[in-house]
C-alpha cells in the first residue's frame, strides 16, 4: 500500500540508465530514489546542467537502485528468510 502515487516511471526511467527528475513522491521518504526531486519549472532549469554533467554517475546509480529491485533480488531474500525462517 502506498500514499499518492506508485512512481512508477522512477523505475522505468532507472532501468534505462537514465538520470531521473521527479515530482515529489510520498514513497520516497522510503525507497532513496536516485532521483533529483523537482516541484516548478525553476528547479528543473537549475538541475538539468547537473544532471548533463554528471549524467554517468547518475545512471550508475540508477542502475544500482533498479539492480536491488528486481524480482530476482527480491526472490533471493525472500528465500532467504524463509529458508532462515524454517531452520529455527
Amino acid at each position: 500500500i502506498y500514499v499518492g502515487q506508485n512512481p512508477l516511471k522512477l523505475y522505468e526511467y532507472a532501468a534505462a540508465g537514465l538520470p531521473v527528475l521527479s515530482t515529489p513522491h510520498d514513497e520516497y521518504q522510503y525507497l532513496d530514489p536516485p532521483a533529483r526531486v523537482v516541484s516548478n519549472t525553476e528547479e528543473v532549469m537549475q538541475l538539468l546542467p547537473e544532471l548533463l554533467r554528471n549524467r554517468d554517475a547518475l545512471s550508475q546509480q540508477a542502475m544500482d537502485f533498479v539492480s536491488q529491485r528486481s524480482w530476482q533480488s527480491i526472490y533471493e531474500r525472500a528465500a532467504a528468510i524463509i529458508d532462515s525462517t524454517a531452520r529455527s
